[in-house]
């Protein structure tokens, strides 16, 4: 394999056609399954990315999505183009959560605000309570919760972090439950992601 046929020093490329089209160093054309899967392995490792995103770093790749064509096969498989206008990304944690692998049996294509709402904000206090931080000039907890609309909505002030959290549960849950009612309604729809969602208890 020549070294120009490389991804990030690791995925493969094995085409037999040009996968990315460029005019005086500008890309002007590039294939979808070509920039879904190259995206996916700059995010495990490229590394300028996981220093920007230092979540990744723990993050893996099966080897058979080291070679292009095994993930473009994969995906051609899949419901990954735009539906109902929703832009439809990969996800590796929905199907599973926690997980840290991206390959066949834990990816999925879903509309990027229900990435959203499963993000928990990163705790800013030494508690392992989801969704709160310590706002240290009014010596207050705050709790937050990412909604539908892909806002970080601010749920209010608390003397201590116990309420602060169930504040966010509370607000956690509603999240979810419209997430779900939402994606019903599209014609990407998958059974398993629904399931997925419902069992989902991060806000426990």
């Amino acid at each position: 394999v020549s070294q120009s046929r490389y991804v990030c020093g690791w995925g493969i490329n094995d085409s037999d056609y040009v996968t990315q089209v460029c005019v005086d160093g500008r890309k002007v054309k590039t294939c979808p399954y070509f920039s879904k899967w190259s995206s996916m392995v700059s995010r495990v490792h490229s590394k300028s990315y996981l220093v920007k995103y230092p979540t990744y770093e723990d993050v893996n790749i099966i080897e058979d999505w080291r070679y292009f064509t095994v993930f473009k096969s994969w995906m051609q498989n899949q419901i990954w183009q735009e539906v109902d206008g929703e832009i439809l990304c990969l996800d590796k944690d929905i199907l599973q959560a926690g997980n840290k692998v991206y390959g066949p049996h834990t990816c999925v294509f879903v509309p990027n605000w229900m990435n959203a709402v499963f993000i928990n904000r990163t705790n800013l206090t030494d508690s392992k309570l989801l969704g709160v931080s310590f706002n240290k000039r009014k010596q207050k907890y705050i709790a937050y919760c990412n909604s539908i609309e892909n806002k970080s909505s601010h749920l209010g002030y608390f003397d201590n972090i116990e309420t602060a959290h169930r504040a966010w549960q509370q607000a956690k849950i509603l999240a979810v439950k419209a997430v779900i009612n939402k994606y019903e309604s599209l014609s990407c729809f998958r059974e398993d992601v629904k399931i997925a969602m419902v069992v989902y208890r991060d806000w426990e």
